[in-house]
């Protein structure tokens, strides 16, 4: 009788991945190449372990800074010897910041006004929702014409910018008294 062994090697690390960091809200992690035939890179979140739950796409996003893995399993279930990895930073988000007050219906113009910002943070009046402009950080603005104000909120240190908060504002011009 002949014996018929296979042969089953345990696969190479993968090469480190690469990332987009730093970046605001969450960083891109790309693996270095493709994997051989008859092997998988799974991603292994923030330790070096033997998962599979977080899949074996070419990217992982990472929503938190740290040291990121990636490794091998072959198709008969070895798993490599070490992990490929890559540090990443992601900045911190700020929290959009309170609506202003002041909006609705007024007679001639409007008084906006905007909470006080955290300790590190900056509020931005802006002209639309997309805007990032940090010309007008008062805390309060007046204004003589319909429509919707915006508010973003900056991290001064990272320099990250939150979604928006908005109010409205009908602006209705008072009539001219009868002469007479």
């Amino acid at each position: 009788p002949s014996l018929i062994v296979n042969y089953c090697p345990k696969p190479s690390s993968p090469s480190n991945p690469t990332s987009n960091s730093p970046q605001c809200g969450s960083v891109t992690i790309t693996r270095s190449g493709s994997p051989p035939s008859g092997v998988t890179w799974y991603w292994q979140g923030t330790s070096c372990g033997t998962s599979t739950s977080m899949g074996s796409g070419s990217t992982f996003t990472a929503s938190s800074s740290g040291t990121y893995y990636i490794k091998a399993r072959s198709s008969c279930g070895l798993w490599s010897n070490n992990c490929g990895s890559v540090s990443v930073t992601v900045n911190s988000t700020p929290s959009n910041p309170p609506a202003p007050t002041g909006g609705g219906i007024n007679c001639d113009y409007a008084t906006l006004t905007r909470a006080n910002p955290p300790s590190g943070v900056t509020y931005y009046w802006q002209g639309t929702c997309s805007s990032t402009s940090t010309t007008n950080s008062n805390s309060t603005i007046t204004v003589t014409n319909s429509g919707t104000y915006y508010l973003r909120a900056r991290n001064n240190s990272s320099g990250c910018w939150s979604g928006c908060s908005s109010t409205s504002v009908i602006i209705k011009t008072s009539s001219t008294a009868p002469t007479g």
